[in-house]
């Protein structure tokens, strides 16, 4: 795939494309890099300088601190070696000049180097760079990191076809780089924009309550189908590329809420488009930091563009399923539509509204997204990484979308906690011993373990190694990248050794390691796309003397701990015939709800191999995970068994057939009633009372008769309301029950009740409140209650 040109994401006075398109082709196939690759390696580059060396880049951008008050801005060099590029910023210009002669220096001559005049005011390199020699290379790298930042920025207002609105942010954002690196201090936007959310409920939490106040009263699947439809909604809008101040004005033609667009706009360039190329800045998902007036301005024209796209996709795919589901689509979204634009009063946009689902609804996602972690996965140093157990998760990977969701509702005649805890304490206690082993642990061991018991006794251990091109890598590296090459070649005949090796050592591929006894007995080797959130998992092998022990699964735990730990949460890897069966267990399936988009040119293809995707959850530890469901299932086999002896009593048998009695009454025998049956009583009246069926018909002549029973007497024409019986499945109104009567249907008067409120309860909730009919409902409802009261 080309790069693609960042100068278009937004604000472009082209034709708009509906999806940002950030993200470059595959390394070495022929394509070329992208800006978010060329800005990683960059940034790589950058802080494998010496401390010296970062001084003297990080000078260029700062002014000098002589006490006579200089006025130079910016140090530069009297002596230098390459030839300048006309640039439209001298800060730039020197910077790429500075760049390309990069000498290198020793040690011996760092003085030399910090005595070094400025070529504008003479004063040496170290009244430059005060401000800079208290400062960790932590912190030197961050502002070694802005000016790649500046750079990126600078190509963005360089390019001709953007339009004034975006360029203006651009170069105020380009201006704070230039102040912060001067400063010293790290950039933010909160002062000049405020600080997200800037609206509440937020955009994911309003679509989240109305799905479950439009479709919660649908059947399960269609229920869940909505749900998935209001997921795929907000990732689509997560995504999208926010039309420009300027062309939405030249569209509408209109300056309603020009300004408050704007500055929304503004807001969205820089707390959610900026910082994907920009990580010197916080970024935030789109739908945690706008909310109703920001979707009420943009709802129509993203709604045609994702019908569009996806209508163009839909005669591209064959899946059955994913047409299925696209036919729905419009009706999600014109209702949506509808009720953002058209309903002032819908509780959507309650903040306080409590809902509980009855389904898995949308998926969380967190309100800020840790760039610092992206940033570090650019970098391709010499790694020996030891993996983490028990890795505890940042609050920004377990944060739901509204800190309500954080208070677990109580669920219903659910189990006491203290109950819970004394089940725990007594299954976890090794002198109350529970079967054979005792403690916690079933006769059945879980898969991994033998290994986990292992690793907590060192005597294997796992760690994260990689081949670098800035360093030397240490000889403990090289001889388990070796093993692990060797164990890759023997384990996997049909791979070429040449092309084992070569990704192996390629310095973009990690590879985790399990090591035992100082050598390499098995491993995964993975190349990690931050930017596209997922990891390709090239080879994983075991040694076959140390297979059947655990090691496999307990070595995919470890490699999903050390992805949730740097925010990557997807696996793709091609698995041949041998393997499925393995990455089935692990998790894996060959439904791949990943988009197409998100790694097209980016895996490498296998023929005769079947792609397979793992979705990663943040909130679990995987090396964990195994002792947990364990322990849930004692605690569950002893709830039960508590359950058992509550009612576990023997009553004496019935003697009374002896006797000659042919039968008692159900309610008579023995242990019934404390079981919890509840017995039927048989006090309603029967039809073999004739009054019973005279006073239902009375009844309902006299509804049939009432000013508000008019959208009840005949049944609900489907031409009237076209998908009346796609939310109702049970109708029922006055002419049918008139039917039933005569047919002798009503035996008691509950079955007659029953009809009335379904016919009620039916009109309710397909009709708004707001509606003639659900008045009626409402009407007729009182006037039932008020006969029904005559009845007793």
């Amino acid at each position: 795939m080309a790069m693609a040109d960042m100068s278009n994401m937004s604000g472009s006075k082209g034709k708009t494309q509906p999806f940002l398109t950030v993200h470059g082709g595959h390394s070495g196939q022929g394509a070329r890099p992208s800006l978010l690759e060329k800005s990683a390696q960059r940034k790589a580059y950058l802080k494998s300088y010496p401390k010296h060396e970062k001084w003297r880049k990080l000078a260029i951008y700062s002014s000098c601190r002589e006490k006579n008050m200089c006025d130079c801005t910016s140090w530069k060099s009297a002596n230098p070696q390459s030839n300048s590029k006309n640039t439209s910023d001298a800060s730039i210009d020197e910077s790429d000049n500075h760049d390309n002669s990069i000498s290198n220096t020793s040690a011996d001559t760092d003085n030399s180097l910090l005595q070094e005049a400025c070529k504008s005011c003479g004063h040496p390199l170290t009244s430059h760079i005060v401000h800079l020699k208290h400062l960790d290379d932590k912190e030197l790298n961050k502002l070694l990191s802005m000016t790649v930042d500046m750079d990126s920025i600078w190509a963005l207002v360089s390019n001709q076809h953007i339009d004034n609105d975006t360029k203006q942010v651009y170069v105020y954002v380009f201006r704070m780089l230039r102040k912060c690196i001067n400063e010293a201090t790290r950039p933010s936007f909160d002062a000049q924009l405020g600080k997200p959310p800037f609206e509440q409920p937020t955009i994911e939490r309003a679509v989240y309550n109305f799905t479950i106040l439009k479709f919660n009263n649908l059947k399960q699947a269609e229920c869940q189908v909505m749900h998935e439809l209001a997921k795929m909604f907000l990732r689509c809008l997560n995504r999208w590329r926010i039309e420009s101040p300027s062309s939405r004005k030249a569209r509408l033609n209109s300056q309603a809420d020009d300004q408050i667009y704007k500055i929304n706009y503004n807001r969205w360039l820089c707390f959610c488009h900026i910082p994907i190329l920009c990580d010197s800045f916080e970024r935030f998902n789109l739908i945690s930091t706008f909310g109703r007036t920001f979707l009420r301005s943009v709802i129509t024209t993203i709604k045609d563009q994702i019908l569009n796209r996806f209508q163009s996709d839909k005669d591209k795919r064959n899946d059955e399923k994913y047409i299925a589901l696209m036919k729905k689509f419009p009706r999600f979204l014109e209702a949506l539509e509808n009720e953002v634009l058209h309903n002032p009063a819908t509780a959507m946009w309650d903040p306080n509204i409590n809902l509980n689902l009855s389904v898995t609804a949308i998926e969380p996602s967190p309100v800020s997204v840790n760039q610092d972690l992206r940033s570090d996965n650019a970098t391709s140093g010499s790694t020996t990484e030891s993996s983490v157990i028990g890795i505890k998760r940042s609050s920004s990977q377990s944060s739901l979308v509204d800190s309500n969701d954080n208070k677990k509702s109580k669920i219903a005649d659910d189990v006491p906690r203290t109950v819970v805890a004394k089940v725990i304490a007594k299954i976890s206690d090794t002198q109350d011993m529970v079967g054979p082993e005792g403690g916690g642990f079933s006769t059945q061991s879980t898969r991994d373990e033998l290994a986990r018991n292992e690793e907590k006794s060192s005597v294997i251990s796992f760690h994260v190694v990689a081949n670098s091109v800035t360093s030397d890598p240490s000889r403990q590296t090289l001889k388990w990248l070796i093993g692990l090459r060797n164990v890759f070649s023997y384990q996997l005949p049909r791979m070429p050794r040449e092309y084992i090796t070569r990704l192996v050592f390629d310095h973009k591929h990690r590879t985790l390691a399990l090591i035992k006894n100082n050598r390499a007995i098995g491993g995964i080797c993975f190349r990690m796309f931050p930017t596209q959130n997922f990891s390709e998992i090239v080879f994983c092998a075991v040694s076959s003397n140390e297979q059947v022990k655990g090691y496999g699964t307990h070595l995919m735990n470890h490699l999903k701990d050390y992805h949730v730990k740097m925010d990557v949460l997807n696996f793709l890897t091609y698995a041949d015939e041998y393997a499925i069966g393995y990455f089935q267990k692990q998790g894996f399936s060959k439904d791949i709800k990943l988009g197409k988009s998100v790694y097209t040119g980016f895996i490498k293809d296998y023929e005769g191999a079947t792609l397979m995707w793992c979705p990663l959850n943040p909130k679990i530890i995987y090396t964990e995970l195994s002792l947990v469901l364990k322990m849930q299932k004692e605690v569950i086999k002893e709830l039960i068994e508590l359950k058992r002896r509550e009612f576990r009593k023997v009553y004496p048998g019935l003697t009374c057939f002896k006797e000659g009695v042919s039968h008692i009454p159900i309610e008579n025998i023995p242990g019934l009633r404390e079981s919890g049956l509840r017995i039927p009583s048989n006090q309603d009246e029967s039809t073999d009372d004739p009054k019973l069926e005279i006073v239902l018909k009375n009844i309902l002549n006299q509804m049939k008769n009432h000013p508000s029973a008019w959208p009840f007497l005949e049944p609900v024409d489907k031409r009237d309301a076209p998908d009346y019986y796609d939310f109702i499945k049970y109708p029922m109104d006055l002419k049918t029950m008139g039917e039933r009567l005569v047919n002798g249907h009503y035996v008691n008067k509950k079955l007659f009740v029953a009809d009335i409120n379904r016919m009620l309860a039916n009109c309710k909730t397909y009709n708004r409140p707001e509606t003639e009919y659900y008045r009626c409902a409402v009407t007729l409802e009182k006037y039932f209650n008020s006969k029904l009261k005559d009845m007793r």
